[in-house]
C-alpha cells in the first residue's frame, strides 16, 4: 500500500496520483473511495475496452467533479517502470480534505491499494478592522482624544489553515491573535466550534490592538493588520492612520518686544501650535475682545491685530487665548504687558499750600510741573515770560527738574510760568500759569514837587502811585504855615 500527500488550494482542480505499475497482466478496474467509506463515489472501469469508461457512483457530487486520467509510461531510477494515473477533482473546497484510496484491480494479479492524504487550503476571504463600538473602519481611526484609549479589532474572515494575524507598528508586532486548537477533523473547522468563529460556516480570527493611554505623537502613527495562513495564498493587509483631536501646545505674542508709540498704528502677531484641529484664537484687551485677522499654515494658526495705541495703553495687559473646540476644558493664555512710548503731557501747578490770590512781595513760591511721558524726560525747563530759568541763590531762584523755588518774591516775579520738556519721542510746553504778587503803593514819582500859585488861581495835582491790586484808596491832606487843614 503506497501513501501519498497532496495539498491544494480551494476552488482549484486537485490532482490525486494513482500508482499503476506493470505487473504482467493489465489493470481492469479503477475504483475511488474517500475516508472510510465503504463504497466508491467513483470508478473507471476497462474490463470490456482497453480505453475504458467512467463510472460516477450514487450520484456523488465529488463523483461528478471527478475524472481519471493515464499518464504515459514512465521509468523511474532503477529501471523501475509504471504508469500513473491522476483522478483530477475540480473545485475543491474544504469539505473535499481527507484520505483517499485508490484501487487497481487486475485481471489474475494482487490488488494494489494507493492512499493519497489531501489537505486544503483556503485564501483569507476579507480583512476589516473595527473599532470598540464594532464600527467599519477605514484608512483612519478616531478622532481620539490625547489620554484616551484606542482599542481595534482585526478581523480575517475564512481561510484554513486557520490563519495568523498581527498587528505591527514601526517593524514590532504590536499583537497576535491567540492560538488555534488542533482540529479533530474538517467538519469541526465548518461547524463553528471555536471561539474565533462568529456565526456558522466560516471561521473569523481576531486580533485586538489596544493602547490604554494615547499620546500626542500617536497622532498619525499608522498600524498595519496583516493576515497570513499559507504559502499557496497571498497575505492581506490593512493600514491605519490613527487621527486624534488635540489642544494646542503652545500660544506666543510677537510684537510688543519693541515699545509701541502713540497715535501710530501696529500689528501684533498670536500664533500657536499644536492644535488639531486648528484653535481658536481670541484676543483680549483688560477684557475687551479685540477683532483679529486670521492665517493658517499646516503646524501653526496666526492671528493677527492691528491698532493705534494710545496714552492709556500703556502698561495694559494684552491676553491670547488658543483653545481647540473639540478638547473641551483645555486652554493655552499667554499675557504681554503693552509699552507706549508718547510725547509728554505737561502742566504746572502751586501747591495746595499756597493761596495764588493771596501772594504778596517776601513770600516764598512754589511750582511743580506734573509730567506724565514714557520714556522718561529727559530735560526739564522752566520759563518766566518766554525766558529760561537758571538757578541764582543770591536772588532767591531755584531750578530743580520739575520743582520752581522763588524765595521772597518781589513785584518784579510776577508773570506767566511754564515747563518745557523733552523725551525721546517730542517737545512739549505746559500751558502758562499766572503768577500775580501784592505789594503797597509807590509814588511813580517820588521826589517832592513844589507848585506856586495866586490866591486867585485854581490849580490841578496829580498823584500817580504803582501798586497790585490796582485798587487803591487816596486821601489827601495840606500842610501850610498855618496848619493842617481837613483833609481833602
Amino acid at each position: 500500500q503506497t501513501r501519498i500527500q497532496r495539498i491544494t488550494l480551494s476552488g482549484l482542480t486537485a490532482h490525486l496520483p494513482c500508482e499503476l505499475p506493470l505487473p504482467q497482466d493489465r489493470a481492469t478496474l479503477i475504483l475511488w473511495y474517500k475516508g472510510q467509506a465503504t463504497k466508491p463515489f467513483y470508478s473507471f472501469d476497462a474490463r470490456e475496452t482497453a480505453t475504458g469508461y467512467h463510472k460516477v457512483h450514487d450520484n456523488s457530487d465529488l463523483g461528478k467533479r471527478s475524472h481519471f486520467r493515464l499518464e504515459p509510461l514512465e521509468t523511474f531510477p532503477g529501471h523501475y517502470q509504471a504508469r500513473l494515473g491522476y483522478l483530477e477533482v475540480e473545485n475543491i473546497s474544504l469539505v473535499d480534505a481527507g484520505n483517499y484510496t485508490c484501487r487497481v484491480d487486475f485481471v489474475t494479479s494482487q490488488t494494489m491499494m494507493s492512499v493519497i492524504t489531501l489537505s486544503v487550503h483556503e485564501d483569507i476571504r476579507d480583512l476589516q478592522v473595527m473599532d470598540a463600538d464594532d464600527r467599519n473602519v477605514g484608512h483612519k481611526a478616531g478622532p481620539y482624544k490625547k489620554s484616551s484609549q484606542l482599542y481595534l479589532t482585526c478581523r480575517a474572515q475564512g481561510g484554513y489553515p486557520p490563519p495568523r494575524v498581527q498587528w505591527l507598528s514601526r517593524q514590532e508586532v504590536q499583537a497576535t491573535s491567540p492560538p488555534y486548537l488542533e482540529m479533530e477533523s474538517l467538519h469541526s473547522v465548518s461547524s463553528g466550534m471555536v471561539a474565533h468563529r462568529k456565526g456558522v460556516g466560516e471561521l473569523v480570527t481576531e486580533a485586538i490592538l489596544q493602547l490604554t493611554m494615547l499620546k500626542r505623537e500617536d497622532n498619525g502613527r499608522t498600524f498595519t493588520c496583516k493576515a497570513s495562513n499559507t504559502n499557496l495564498t497571498h497575505p492581506l493587509s490593512r493600514t491605519i492612520t490613527i487621527d486624534m483631536w488635540l489642544p494646542p501646545v503652545s500660544v506666543h505674542i510677537s510684537g510688543t518686544s519693541a515699545p509701541l508709540q502713540a497715535g501710530h498704528e501696529a500689528e501684533l502677531q498670536c500664533r500657536s501650535q499644536g492644535s488639531r484641529p486648528a484653535a481658536q484664537i481670541t484676543w483680549k484687551n483688560e477684557g475687551s475682545a479685540v477683532p483679529t485677522i486670521i492665517s493658517q499654515s499646516p503646524d501653526m494658526l496666526t492671528s493677527r491685530i492691528r491698532l493705534v495705541p494710545t496714552v492709556e495703553d500703556n502698561g495694559m495687559e494684552l491676553s491670547c487665548t488658543a483653545t481647540n473646540p473639540e478638547v473641551q476644558g483645555y486652554q493655552t493664555t499667554t499675557k504681554e504687558k503693552l509699552v507706549v512710548h508718547y510725547a509728554p503731557e505737561v502742566s504746572v501747578i502751586i501747591p495746595s499750600t499756597l493761596d495764588p490770590e493771596n501772594i504778596k512781595e517776601g513770600d516764598d513760591v512754589y511750582f511743580e510741573c506734573k509730567i506724565n511721558a514714557n520714556p522718561k524726560p529727559s530735560q526739564v525747563v522752566w520759563l518766566h515770560e518766554g525766558s529760561v530759568l537758571h538757578t541764582k541763590r543770591e536772588r532767591g531762584l531755584l531750578v530743580h527738574e520739575s520743582n520752581l523755588v522763588l524765595q521772597r518774591v518781589n513785584r518784579y516775579s510776577a508773570g506767566k510760568y511754564q515747563c518745557r520738556v523733552t523725551n525721546s519721542i517730542a517737545v512739549t510746553t505746559s500751558a502758562p500759569i499766572n503768577l500775580n504778587i501784592m505789594y503797597i503803593p509807590e509814588c511813580q514819582e517820588p521826589r517832592n514837587v513844589t507848585v506856586s500859585v495866586t490866591h486867585v488861581d485854581g490849580v490841578k495835582l496829580n498823584c500817580n502811585v504803582d501798586a497790585y491790586p490796582e485798587q487803591v484808596n487816596f486821601s489827601w491832606a495840606v500842610n501850610n504855615s498855618r496848619a493842617c487843614l481837613n483833609c481833602l
